[in-house]
C-alpha cells in the first residue's frame, strides 16, 4: 500500500488483508477502482470482457476466488462507466453497451458457477462461509438494481418498477439470512466490523429507494438489528437516515431524489444519484 503524499512506497503492517483494504478504497475513488481492475486484469479479464460465452458457467475453486472475480467485474464496470462519460480523455478501456442486459447475463453466469462450486465440492459450510456466499448473492442482486438505476435517464415505467421491487425483495431475503447468520455468532448488543464486502449499502438502497414501503421497513429493521460498521458505514446510522427519508416522503406524498437544507427535491427514485456509486460519493 502507498500514498502519493508520502513521497515513496511505504510498507504498512495491517490487521486487515490487503485485498479488503484495496477494495474498500476502490469503492471511494475511481482511480483506486481502476488500479484494482488493472491489478487483476491478467487473472480475470478474459472472463468478463473478452467475448466469452456468457451462457456457460466457469469453474470456481473457492469462495475467495468467487469474491475476487466479483470484485474485478465490479471495478471494471465502474471504470467502463467513467471513461464512457469522459470522451475527451484518450485512455482506452472496454466500454459495455446495454449494460443492464450484460450485467444480467454476467451475474446469472456467476451465480450458476457459485452454485456449482457449492454442489461439486460437497462442502459443509461454516457460518462464516455461509455469510460470504449470502453476501455475494446479495451483491449480485444489488449490481442488477444498480445497473437499472444508472442506465435509465428517464423515469421508469410500471413494469420496470415491478422488476426492481422483485429484485429488492430477494435482496431483503438474503439480508435476513446474513443477519441471522451474524446473530448466531455474536450477540445483539455486540458490535461487528468489517472492511470487506458487506450488506449495509445494498440494504440501505432498498430502505431508501424501494417503491414498496413494506420492503423499506423490512430493510430498516434488518439494519437496526445489529450495530455493524462496514468501512465508513454504520448500520444503525443508515437505518435512521432511511427512516427519516421515508418520513419526509410520506408526509409530503413524494419520492425524494434529495433533501437540501429545508428544500425538498421531488422526483421518482430513478432521478436520484446512481446507487452504483452510493458507497463512493457518500450518499
Amino acid at each position: 500500500m502507498q500514498h502519493a503524499a508520502l513521497g515513496k512506497v511505504s510498507s504498512i503492517n495491517s490487521y486487515a488483508p490487503f485485498e479488503d483494504c484495496a477494495s474498500f478504497f476502490a469503492g471511494l475513488n475511481i482511480d483506486a477502482a481502476m488500479i484494482m481492475r488493472d491489478y487483476r486484469v491478467e487473472e480475470f479479464e478474459h472472463a468478463v470482457f473478452r467475448g466469452v460465452d456468457l451462457d456457460e458457467t466457469f469453474r470456481l475453486q473457492s469462495i475467495e476466488e468467487a469474491k475476487r472475480r466479483f470484485d474485478y467485474g465490479h471495478h471494471s464496470l465502474i471504470a467502463s462507466n467513467f471513461w464512457a462519460n469522459q470522451q475527451s480523455r484518450g485512455k482506452h478501456v472496454t466500454v459495455v453497451a446495454d449494460q443492464p442486459a450484460y450485467i444480467l447475463r454476467l451475474t446469472t453466469r456467476f451465480v450458476a458457477s457459485l452454485d456449482e462450486l457449492m454442489s461439486t465440492k460437497g462442502m459443509v459450510l461454516t457460518v462464516r462461509d455461509s455469510i460470504s456466499v449470502a453476501v455475494l448473492r446479495l451483491h449480485v442482486l444489488y449490481a442488477r438494481v444498480s445497473s437499472m438505476y444508472a442506465n435509465s435517464p428517464t423515469p421508469k415505467c410500471e413494469s420496470d418498477d415491478s422488476t426492481v421491487v422483485s429484485l429488492m425483495r430477494e435482496m431483503v431475503e438474503w439480508g435476513e439470512k446474513i443477519v441471522s447468520f451474524l446473530l448466531s455468532i455474536t450477540t445483539q448488543v455486540a458490535r461487528s466490523y468489517c472492511l470487506g464486502m458487506g450488506y449495509i449499502i445494498p440494504l440501505f438502497t432498498v430502505a431508501s429507494k424501494c417503491p414498496d414501503r413494506s420492503l423499506r421497513r423490512a430493510s430498516i429493521r434488518l439494519l437496526s438489528s445489529i450495530s455493524r460498521q462496514e468501512g465508513l458505514w454504520n448500520s444503525i446510522v443508515v437505518a435512521r437516515a432511511a427512516e427519516r427519508i421515508t418520513e419526509i416522503e410520506e408526509s409530503h406524498g413524494v419520492f425524494l431524489s434529495g433533501v437540501i437544507d429545508e428544500d425538498i427535491v421531488e422526483s421518482r427514485p430513478i432521478d436520484g444519484p446512481s446507487v452504483l456509486q452510493i458507497d463512493g460519493i457518500g450518499y
